[in-house]
Parts: C-alpha cells; structure tokens; sequence
C-alpha cells in the first residue's frame, strides 16, 4: 500500500496490529480448548456460515 497521509499510515498500521493481535488471540483460543483446528482452517470453517438477512417494510 502507497499512503502519503499520516493518517492513513497510521490507520494502515492500527488495522495491520489488530489483525495481529485477533490472530493471537484467537490462535490461544484454540490452543486452550485443545483442538487440532489451526486459525487458517477456523476462518475456513467460520466463512461458510451464512446469515440471512430480513427486511421488513424496508
């Protein structure tokens, strides 16, 4: 990514650490509730949820 503006530097950065520290987190999850399942292969699994969406009068 090109930024030229401070603030998107920093929101580019600030979006980068959170990813890290969801990964962490979630790879701890995971470790302590002794499963195999690796993060990559959760967000797999957790993408083929689907939630519907219903609109009532808009």
């Amino acid at each position: 990514m090109y930024h030229r503006l401070p603030e998107r530097i920093h929101a580019h950065a600030s979006i980068g650490f959170m990813a890290l520290i969801l990964y962490r987190v979630m790879r701890a999850q995971l470790h302590d509730s002794n499963t195999q399942i690796s993060p990559e292969r959760a967000l797999d699994k957790l993408r083929r949820i689907q939630h519907p969406v219903v609109k009532v009068n808009d």
